[in-house]
């Protein structure tokens, strides 16, 4: 298992590196995923597990972005190298600023990266105020856990499916050094479900979990569900919200099973917030497995 890890401020300027592991700007296109281990300033070496700098970077390439902090950590990755939770931001369709966590389990290698998609409980409490209740850490290091890049979209409060931040969060991790582009996967809880399915088309996708989806007709009704080309895994609590289990069971299962797609549906013990939680008992590796059969 990753460590967890304590947040530290950090910046780059062009190839400086600030940690063990840390995002490079490899060429103007990409933004670097793959991490590496050393880093020099006037003629110094500052190699570490535990740093801080004041100096700046903008990453470029992607969807645009730029590196903002970083996690450091005491657990050793793929070839030696430290792996660091770092938050960076990315732009959305209308291409506005947004945050997220990016986290490379074996720097140095290219893997396939998984994009999580949260609830509405983070709009609406916060990321950093969230953490008792809903943790999108946990869920970064569970990803990275099982062998894939993680990239977890932090969405603001009030954002809306139309500003098109799953769609932009595909474009970024797509840019990646070190991420496959076309084995990229999404797992999608409540209010996340209706901003995954919403960047449905692009092909590089390879399998949606969708976690509890909250989702009115309205929130899909624009979507052309007959372009989904990727297999989905549909999970629901036995005491979820009514309106939830009704969507799927009545509306959302009957359109995809209509359109003969590949839908694998499950129900688990427990109510709509049980999601917020990495179910490793149950739930969990179901999804992990789901990503591994499609990952190949």
């Amino acid at each position: 298992m990753l460590a967890r890890c304590f947040w530290i401020q950090f910046s780059l300027i062009g190839l400086v590196l600030i940690g063990c592991s840390a995002i490079t700007e490899e060429d103007s296109n990409d933004h670097d995923a793959s991490g590496t281990s050393t880093s020099t300033s006037s003629g110094t070496d500052t190699t570490s597990t535990e740093t801080t700098s004041s100096t700046t970077n903008q990453a470029s390439g992607g969807a645009g972005g730029s590196v903002t902090t970083a996690t450091g950590s005491a657990g050793e990755g793929g070839g030696g190298v430290v792996p660091v939770l770092y938050k960076v931001q990315f732009k959305d369709k209308n291409g506005k600023n947004v945050d997220a966590l990016l986290l490379h389990p074996k720097p140095g290698q290219t893997l396939p990266g998984v994009i999580y998609n949260h609830g509405g409980y983070i709009e609406e409490y916060g990321y950093e105020a969230s953490k008792n209740e809903y943790n999108l850490d946990d869920f970064a290091y569970a990803i990275a856990d099982a062998g894939y890049v993680a990239f977890v979209p932090i969405r603001p409060q009030g954002a809306k499916v139309s500003d098109g931040i799953a769609a932009g969060a595909l474009s970024y991790v797509a840019g990646l050094v070190g991420v496959d582009p076309q084995n990229i996967h999404m797992i999608s809880f409540s209010k996340g479900g209706s901003h995954a399915i919403a960047a449905a088309p692009p092909k590089n996708v390879r399998s949606l979990m969708m976690m509890s989806p909250f989702m009115s007709p309205n929130a899909y009704a624009k979507v052309d569900l007959s372009t989904v080309a990727f297999p989905i895994f549909l999970t629901l609590g036995t005491e979820d919200l009514a309106g939830v289990m009704s969507t799927c069971k009545q509306s959302f299962m009957p359109q995809l099973q209509a359109l003969n797609k590949d839908l694998t549906f499950k129900e688990y013990p427990g109510d709509h917030a049980s999601f917020r939680k990495v179910r490793l008992q149950d739930q969990w590796p179901d999804v992990i497995n789901f990503i591994n059969q499609h990952a190949q």
